[in-house]
């Protein structure tokens, strides 16, 4: 039996797509600070466009669920995605100028 973890295994499969996406310009940008906020506007516009899809997919989830359970952790999840998350896009827009 492997003592390796899934994950560890997952990322060891994936290494060439590993390392293109820490690699990239924008992670890197990111991570040390130095993305211009034209380019982080630009994703942050992407990822919210995204975020109605994944809340009406989330929705669908809760009504398609065979049981009170794990109805409730879909619901959890929409209630921390159109919260929190949805606050921080809202404050990142407001000061990065995106109306």
């Amino acid at each position: 039996m492997s003592t390796q973890r899934f994950t560890d295994l997952l990322r060891k499969q994936n290494h060439t797509t590993w390392e293109k996406a820490v690699t990239h310009r924008f992670v890197q940008e990111l991570f040390d600070g130095t993305i211009d906020d034209s380019v982080m506007a630009s994703y942050l516009v992407q990822d919210y466009r995204f975020l109605d899809s994944f809340l009406v997919l989330l929705g669908a989830s809760v009504s398609t669920a065979d049981a009170l359970e794990p109805r409730l952790r879909f619901a959890q999840f929409i209630g921390e995605i159109a919260g929190d998350e949805n606050t921080y896009f809202l404050d990142a827009f407001k000061a990065l100028g995106v109306s």
